[in-house]
């Protein structure tokens, strides 16, 4: 079993329970270590760079967690290329722990990863760990042109939002193009 988290997204209404500060990264560590109920966590992601936290306090507050013990391996979530070898010119810079894990959406909807991302990733020996292979249900077969989504669907629930799933959208209609080729 590898055990594997990510920290980032708010967890409730208070504003010091988000983002990349180093008070969050380690507050959010020691509370999944507690859910998890286990002393250490093999891979913890960052889940979205902070654009209000300089990126060295991220990766300085994660380097202090695999010397600490609490975690193994550091990676991140949903980066561009230029910033995944920004954090790599960074975290060797600073001597800290450098990540070694990127998790992009991939699909054949979304293969920008491809272009420069995967490049990147090979470049630096960062593993890719993709998300979405079945893009949220569409490469499923259950989302049709000519019928409501079903009301067990993602789409249905209005997950993301009501307007991400609005039929009409050009990209949905792209979507359902590719699919009826």
């Amino acid at each position: 079993v590898v055990v594997a988290t990510k920290c980032y997204f708010p967890r409730g209404r208070d504003l010091n329970k988000r983002g990349g500060s180093r008070r969050w990264i380690v507050r959010a560590c020691e509370e999944s270590l507690r859910r998890l109920g286990t002393d250490h966590i093999d891979l913890y992601q960052l889940h979205r760079l902070d654009p209000n936290t300089d990126l060295e306090e991220s990766l300085s507050a994660m380097d202090d967690l695999v010397h600490s013990g609490k975690v193994r391996m550091v990676g991140h979530s949903g980066v561009a290329a230029e910033q995944l070898v920004e954090c790599q010119w960074i975290a060797t810079r600073a001597r800290l722990v450098r990540p070694v894990s990127e998790q992009p959406p991939y699909s054949i909807f979304s293969r920008y990863a491809e272009r420069a991302l995967f490049p990147a990733c090979l470049r630096h020996g960062v593993g890719a760990i993709v998300y979405g292979p079945l893009n949220g249900g569409w490469l499923t077969g259950k989302y049709r042109r000519d019928a409501a989504p079903e009301p067990d669907s993602r789409a249905f629930r209005g997950f993301v939002s009501d307007q991400w799933w609005a039929y009409e959208r050009t990209e949905i209609q792209r979507k359902f193009d590719v699919l009826d080729s």
